[in-house]
């Protein structure tokens, strides 16, 4: 599946500041390549990989926002996470996806939940 997280000690290469983009960008490659072979549902596919993307997307957006609308695209990355996870969990209760990827997957969705959920609820 590649690699996992962006390395440590490279800046983060999407412009944003922020290393959990660069995680999610390489999470959205790796759930790419994963699914492409699948043939059922290809509608649970796509709603994987569009939810995967908006979590990338919303988390570098909100990187450039401030106040309330930097907190909305955070919050909007931390349910795209969460819809992703789902998904995974549903193709590979359908068998398309080995559990242990589902596994993989989840804990590095459940990681990016963890910095949106920090990101949007600031101490």
């Amino acid at each position: 599946m590649g690699d996992k997280t962006a390395p440590d000690s490279l800046a983060p290469t999407h412009g944003t500041g922020l290393r959990v983009v660069d995680a999610a960008v390489v999470l959205a490659r790796d759930i790419l390549a994963a699914v492409r072979t699948i043939r059922g549902h290809r509608d649970l596919v796509d709603q994987l990989k569009r939810a995967t993307e908006s979590a990338a997307l919303n988390l570098a957006e909100g990187a450039g926002r401030t106040g309330k609308d930097k907190a909305y695209h955070y919050t909007i990355a931390y349910g795209s996470a969460g819809e992703a996870a789902t998904a995974l969990e549903l193709l590979g209760a359908y068998g398309e996806l080995p559990h242990s990827s589902v596994a993989d997957f989840n804990g590095r969705f459940d990681q990016l939940r963890a910095v949106a959920w920090r990101l949007c609820h600031p101490r």
